[in-house]
């Protein structure tokens, strides 16, 4: 193994695995997809079994929203750096706006199987049809498409 941190050339010691010192551990482990994924889900898992912990973690986050000298501190970093000026930059972005407006689709036709969010689109904008009638159809749709795989598969 690597006797120096691949970051700093900092020495490490004999039995070091990860290549890193301690100051930039953190930093690589953060950068792998596992890791973060892990992270998250503990952080999910604690929330959800622990409401003392939430109901804490809510009233400090209520405290710093109404602590005047965090507004502050806040909104001078907000102005010293021009971030509203870079909001602009990526809302002129053309794929910006369209990966956001993916996105949007995404989150708001989350109950359409994704094969069948063009015909639902087409019934409600190009049909005219209330969207609760079109949902109907196309969840009616996906179940008779459904039954054909499974009998296909020889699944019950």
């Amino acid at each position: 193994m690597a006797s120096v941190c691949q970051k700093c050339s900092a020495p490490l010691g004999r039995y070091n695995k990860s290549g890193y010192c301690r100051r930039h551990v953190s930093e690589f482990n953060l950068s792998r997809p596992e890791v973060r994924k892990r992270q998250r889900e503990g952080i999910r898992r604690k929330h959800a079994t622990d409401p003392a912990f939430l109901d804490d973690l809510r009233r400090r986050a209520r405290a710093l929203g109404e602590d005047p000298d965090v507004n502050h501190r806040r909104t001078r970093h907000f102005v010293h750096r021009r971030l509203w000026e870079k909001g602009c930059e990526a809302a002129r972005n053309p794929a910006s706006r369209a990966k956001a407006g993916r996105s949007s689709s995404a989150t708001k036709l989350a109950w359409c199987p994704p094969h069948l969010r063009k015909d639902y689109l087409h019934l409600v904008r190009g049909k005219r049809f209330l969207a609760a009638e079109a949902r109907a159809f196309i969840e009616e749709q996906n179940e008779v498409e459904m039954r054909r795989w499974r009998a296909s598969v020889g699944a019950a």
